[in-house]
């Protein structure tokens, strides 16, 4: 399922994915993208969900990671 939260902003969910698993999909999915003849890019933030976590805490937890990504490439 991927829902737009606004902007260029979207929340995917993966029932049954685990990190590692989603992470190599987009990271093909980005190789794609970057491919193409105008290269286009995506970050992505990834988080699982741990004890009893609402969604909101969860899509939190997924923004700091994306967040930290983009850091750690600069």
């Amino acid at each position: 399922m991927i829902v737009r939260v606004g902007g260029d902003e979207f929340v995917c969910v993966f029932p049954g994915g685990t990190v590692p698993m989603v992470s190599e999909r987009f990271a093909a999915i980005s190789a794609e993208l970057m491919a193409l003849p105008k290269r286009v890019s995506i970050s992505v933030g990834l988080a699982q969900p741990e004890g009893n976590e609402t969604a909101a805490d969860l899509v939190v937890r997924a923004d700091a990671a994306l967040l930290h990504g983009r850091a750690q490439r600069q």
